[in-house]
C-alpha cells in the first residue's frame, strides 16, 4: 500500500479519534515524524510525498498502540524535561512538566550552599528517569548529586540519560529503597529533592488508562493515603542533611496541607514555603531541617518566589 504523508496523517488522526484519544491530530503528527526522523513541519511541506512501505507499516503499528492508550512517550522513547530530551521506556515513570517546579525551586535555594567555592550536595530520592538529578546537574556547575531509586530498570535509563546530557561525572546513581545505603555520618547533603509516589493505593484503579495500564505502579503507589513515602522521608531525612539543609518535595493535588503538617508534627523540620503554579495549584512543599531555637512561619509562593 502506498500513501502520502497527508493521507497517512488523515488516517492516523481518524483512527485515534475513534479510540477517544484527546490529542489525536497532534499524536498522529508526532508519530509520523518519529517514523520518518523529521520535524513535524516537514509533514506539511511534503504532504504529497509517498511513504516507503516499511515506514507506513511502522506508523500503523504505533498508531494502533496509541489507540490502545499506550503513552506517547513510550512509543517515541523520548520525553522532554527542563528542555532536555530524556529517554523513557516501559517500566520507567514518564517525567511530568509539574516536576519542573521542584527543579526551579531547588535552583533558588542552591546558591546559598555554593559560597566560598564549595559544591552544593544534592540527594534525589526516587530518581526514575533521572530527570530531577540531571536537570540540576545541567543547570549548576558546582554540584554533586546522589540519585536513588529502588528500580534497577529505572537506573539503567537514568544513567544513560546522564551520559547523553553530559552530566554523568556530577551524578551518581544508587539502587536502594530510599536512604538505606547512605551513611548518616558521612558528608551531609544540602538539598533533599523528591517526587515520591503520592497516589493513594485505592485511587490507582481510577487513573486514566494511559497511566494505570502502562506506567509502573511502584512509582505511583503512595500507600493507603498517598503519604507513606513522605512519612519515611520526613522521619529519616534530617540526619542526612547539613545544618541548614532543605527538603523540596513535589506533592499531589490538595496534598500540600497534609504534607506540610507531617513536616511540622515531626518536630524535626520547619516549613519554609508552599510553591504554587501559575494556576494557583500547590505543587511543592519546602522545609528546612530545624535548627536549635529556630521556628519559621511558612509562606505560599508562586513560581517567581513572591508571596501569594
Amino acid at each position: 500500500m502506498s500513501v502520502t504523508y497527508g493521507e497517512a496523517l488523515q488516517w492516523g488522526t481518524a483512527y485515534l479519534q475513534h479510540c477517544h484519544v484527546d490529542s489525536a491530530r497532534l499524536d498522529a503528527e508526532v508519530l509520523l515524524a518519529h517514523c520518518l526522523g523529521c520535524e513535524r513541519t516537514t509533514l506539511y511541506c511534503h504532504r504529497d510525498q509517498r511513504l516507503m512501505s516499511e515506514v507506513w507499516q511502522r506508523f500503523a503499528e504505533l498508531i494502533a498502540r496509541r489507540g490502545a492508550h499506550e503513552p506517547l512517550a513510550y512509543l517515541t522513547g523520548v520525553r522532554e524535561f527542563w528542555s532536555l530530551p530524556l529517554a523513557v521506556r516501559p517500566g520507567v515513570l514518564i517525567p511530568r512538566p509539574e516536576t519542573e517546579w521542584v527543579v526551579e525551586t531547588a535552583l533558588r535555594y542552591a546558591p546559598s550552599f555554593t559560597r566560598q567555592g564549595r559544591r552544593c550536595r544534592i540527594l534525589d530520592i526516587g530518581t526514575g528517569s533521572g530527570n530531577i538529578a540531571i536537570a540540576m546537574a545541567a543547570s549548576l556547575a558546582d554540584v554533586m548529586v546522589i540519585a536513588i531509586d529502588i528500580s534497577r530498570e529505572a537506573l539503567v535509563v537514568a544513567q544513560s540519560n546522564a551520559r547523553a546530557c553530559g552530566v554523568v561525572e556530577r551524578v551518581t546513581f544508587v539502587q536502594s529503597d530510599l536512604l538505606g545505603p547512605l551513611n548518616p555520618r558521612g558528608t551531609p547533603f544540602d538539598l533533599l529533592l523528591s517526587n515520591p509516589p503520592y497516589i493513594a493505593a485505592g485511587e490507582i484503579a481510577s487513573l486514566p488508562e494511559t497511566v494505570r495500564d502502562y506506567e509502573p505502579h511502584l512509582a505511583l503507589d503512595g500507600g493507603d493515603d498517598g503519604l507513606l513515602l513522605y512519612r519515611r522521608l520526613i522521619a529519616a531525612g534530617p540526619q542526612y542533611l547539613s545544618e541548614a539543609g532543605v527538603a523540596i518535595v513535589e506533592v499531589g493535588y490538595q496534598q500540600a496541607g497534609e504534607v506540610s503538617q507531617l513536616f511540622t508534627q515531626s518536630q524535626q523540620w520547619d516549613v519554609l514555603e508552599v510553591v504554587k503554579d501559575y494556576s494557583g495549584i500547590e505543587r511543592v512543599v519546602v522545609a528546612q531541617r530545624r535548627q536549635q531555637g529556630a521556628a519559621r512561619h511558612g509562606l505560599h509562593r508562586d513560581r517567581r518566589g513572591s508571596p501569594a
